[in-house]
C-alpha cells in the first residue's frame, strides 16, 4: 500500500483519472520470487523468465510514455528523460523483483494473504493498494516514472538526464548493478527509493550470515525461521521430541 502513488497522480492533473487502477493491472503484475542465482551465460533471462517478463513490461510502459528505453542484456533496464550530450544523468534506482509472497511457508500457500497477492486490490477510498510488491519496491518505480512524466509533459528541462533504472536482482544479491555499470555510464548521483521513501533513500549493503551446527541429536529434531535471508519471518518453529509441552514452555520462560 502506498500514499505517494495517490499524491503524485493527483499532482499530474490530466495524467491522473483512472491511472491507479490501470497501474494495478499492469505494473503490479505477477512476478514470482527468483529462487536461483543468475546464470550469467543465459542471455535471454539471466534472473529467470519472471524477471525478464517484468523487465519487458517496465520498458514497454516507459516507451509508451515517450521515454528512451535501454535494455542491458536483460540484466536490468532503464528509462531516460533528457538529452544531455555527455549522457550525464541523475539516477533513480528501483527494483522489480520481490521477496516470497508466502513468508510463513504455510501449506495452503496463502502466506497470510486474504486475496491473491498478485491480483492488486485498490481500497474503496482509493488510498491503499494491496499486492505483493506495492511497497517493496514496484511503487517506487511507478512513482519515479510518473515524476518523469510530469517533467516531460510539462516540458521541464534539466541540466542532466533523469535515468530510472529497473533492477531485477536486489533481493538476492544485486548482481544486476555490476552488469549495469559495465554497460552504462554511472549516474553522477543516484537516489535509491525502496519501500518507505523518503525514510529509505539509499542502500548501504547487506550482511548474510550462515549458522552451522553439528547434526541435530537429542530432543531438537528440526527448526525453521523463514524463506529469505533478507526478510524477517513473522513466525518460527522448532520440532522437539520426548519433551512435554509444559516443559518446553517452562524452558522458554
Amino acid at each position: 500500500m502506498n500514499h505517494g502513488l495517490e499524491k503524485i497522480v493527483r499532482r499530474c492533473g490530466p495524467m491522473g483519472g483512472s491511472a491507479p487502477r490501470r497501474i494495478c493491472k499492469g505494473y503490479f503484475r505477477r512476478l514470482p520470487y527468483p529462487q536461483h542465482q543468475p546464470q550469467l551465460d543465459c542471455t535471454n533471462a539471466p534472473f529467470g523468465q519472471a524477471c525478464r517478463d517484468m523487465l519487458d513490461k517496465a520498458l514497454e510502459m516507459s516507451s509508451a510514455y515517450g521515454f528512451e528505453t535501454r535494455n542491458y542484456d536483460n540484466f536490468c533496464g532503464s528509462a531516460v528523460y533528457g538529452d544531455n550530450p555527455d549522457n550525464d544523468s541523475i539516477g533513480i534506482v528501483a527494483h522489480m523483483d520481490i521477496v516470497p509472497e508466502n513468508m510463513c511457508n504455510l501449506a495452503n500457500d496463502a502466506g497470510g494473504w486474504t486475496h491473491d497477492p498478485f491480483d492488486p486490490i485498490l481500497s474503496e477510498d482509493g488510498k491503499y493498494l494491496f499486492a505483493r510488491g506495492t511497497c517493496d519496491n514496484k511503487s517506487c518505480g511507478i512513482m519515479a516514472l510518473y515524476a518523469m512524466r510530469y517533467l516531460k509533459e510539462h516540458n521541464i528541462k534539466l541540466k542532466n538526464n533523469v535515468m530510472l533504472v529497473f533492477g531485477m536482482n536486489e533481493e538476492i544479491g544485486m548482481n544486476d548493478i555490476p552488469q549495469f555499470l559495465a554497460r552504462e555510464k554511472c549516474p553522477k548521483f543516484s537516489l535509491v527509493p525502496d519501500a518507505k521513501y523518503p525514510i529509505t533513500y539509499a542502500e548501504k549493503g547487506i550482511t548474510k550470515s550462515v549458522l552451522k551446527s553439528p547434526k541435530m541429536t537429542g530432543n531438537l529434531k528440526d527448526m525453521w525461521s523463514g524463506l529469505a535471508v533478507n526478510a524477517g519471518s513473522p513466525i518460527a518453529w522448532a520440532v522437539l521430541e520426548g519433551v512435554s509441552r509444559e516443559d518446553a514452555e517452562k524452558a522458554l520462560e
